[in-house]
């Protein structure tokens, strides 16, 4: 019985039909989102890209997150944020559209494709502190971390979805479709926003914040830095997105070519245990996960940098392919619990500038964790420098066990205010 009341507990936002709508949008825009992750890219590749050209392609894609999310967390504490939401599925729309017509004219050489992907990288920036905010709109105050679970899970059911689809339609129809899907996806997902603002029953009123942006964002900082729970969730998120998950992600193609000595085909078989790992800690983690989230935040990061240690130094395919199962676990314990260990901790005035830190550190440090494994598989080569980034990880967890505000037992509530422990 207690089981059973654990898993309802974790998928109880869903009887919110405000929610479902949500949840139902969230996995098409998701999936949008993804198939241009893929596309674009790819895109790239067909019109002569080398590696270099490819990679500048791709940190387009998420450089604009570093400067572009904190200010939409600004935004989502100043303004209606489904307004703001029907504004970007908007402009993914457009964008999207404008693509599939300059692909399908043949018009787009590489230094334009370099700005949609620097455009598209702004949209989706200024969208995901927004979109993480508007979520608790939908839900009473102790269902938070239920539907915060449950878009978690959503956003890594469509990592598999979206993906899949762009390959399918781009060996079956053509790389445009991708983006035409996607246009039609993005324009559902708007429509669904607009339905929504018949839901959000549960909506705080927006605080009218007064100064500059450059002010409340300076606040957001502050407050973000004050808040136990919240500095060490981002401590403990940057970290393991650095040390960790971008040491893995970024190293695994040279990992499996060189030190597995396997084909492409095992190295898509190799980021799929990888993936499907993820896709079960999201269902573990919803489904099991209650309470004070910050146990599963240390073991996420613990299990991370213990696993990657392991992984740098088996050279045997099967063992390779079970840890990396295992690694995209921890990440997905690291991440989600991080991302409801500060919807938890954060005050509603505060929450759309620290949902735009949050995505700063979770999206926003990518290049800076991808430069970082190049030059030490460049130095210490492609085990050593997953080896040297686990230990670092390592040593953030220890850090964060003896420094971290005392643990509270499971099943004892989680205060809202913003002094809490």
């Amino acid at each position: 019985m207690r089981v059973t009341s654990q898993r309802n507990e974790g998928f109880r936002a869903l009887r919110h039909r405000g929610y479902r709508i949500y949840f139902a949008g969230m996995l098409a825009r998701g999936t949008a989102v993804w198939m241009q992750f893929i596309a674009i890219p790819w895109l790239a590749v067909e019109r002569g890209a080398g590696p270099l050209q490819v990679g500048i392609v791709s940190a387009c894609l998420f450089l604009p997150t570093l400067f572009i999310a904190p200010l939409g967390g600004v935004l989502a504490d100043r303004v209606n944020r489904s307004a703001v939401l029907i504004v970007t599925q908007v402009g993914g729309a457009v964008h999207a559209l404008a693509l599939l017509v300059l692909v399908a004219a043949g018009a787009v050489d590489l230094p334009l494709l370099a700005v949609f992907a620097l455009l598209f990288g702004v949209i989706t920036a200024a969208e995901l502190p927004v979109r993480q905010s508007y979520l608790t709109d939908l839900v009473p105050r102790e269902e938070v971390s239920s539907a915060v679970s449950l878009h978690a899970t959503a956003w890594n059911i469509t990592r598999f979805l979206g993906p899949g689809l762009a390959g399918l339609l781009i060996a079956t129809v053509g790389i445009e479709a991708c983006f035409g899907v996607a246009a039609g996806a993005t324009v559902l997902v708007a429509t669904s926003v607009i339905v929504l603002r018949t839901f959000d029953r549960h909506r705080r009123s927006t605080p009218q914040l007064e100064g500059s942006i450059l002010g409340a964002l300076v606040d957001g900082v502050r407050y973000a830095a004050a808040e136990p729970r919240i500095r060490w969730a981002l401590v403990l998120l940057s970290s393991g997105g650095v040390l960790g998950i971008q040491a893995f992600q970024t190293l695994a193609p040279l990992y499996v070519s060189q030190t597995l000595g396997l084909g492409g085909g095992a190295f898509g078989g190799f980021m799929s245990a990888w993936g499907a790992g993820a896709l079960v800690g999201a269902l573990a983690v919803t489904t099991f996960g209650r309470g004070d989230r910050r146990r599963w935040l240390l073991v996420g990061a613990s299990a991370l940098s213990v696993l990657l240690a392991a992984l740098s130094l088996t050279r045997w395919p099967p063992a390779a392919f079970a840890l990396a199962g295992g690694l995209g676990l921890a990440q997905i314990s690291l991440v989600q619990s991080a991302m409801i260990t500060v919807q938890q901790a954060v005050t509603d005035d505060f929450r759309g500038r620290v949902m735009g830190l949050y995505a700063t550190v979770f999206q926003g440090t990518n290049p800076l964790g991808a430069v970082l494994a190049g030059a030490l598989g460049a130095s210490v080569g492609i085990q050593g420098a997953m080896f040297v980034g686990a230990i670092a990880l390592g040593g953030v967890s220890l850090i964060a066990v003896a420094f971290m505000p005392a643990l509270r037992r499971p099943d004892e509530p989680v205060s809202q205010s913003s002094t809490a422990p």
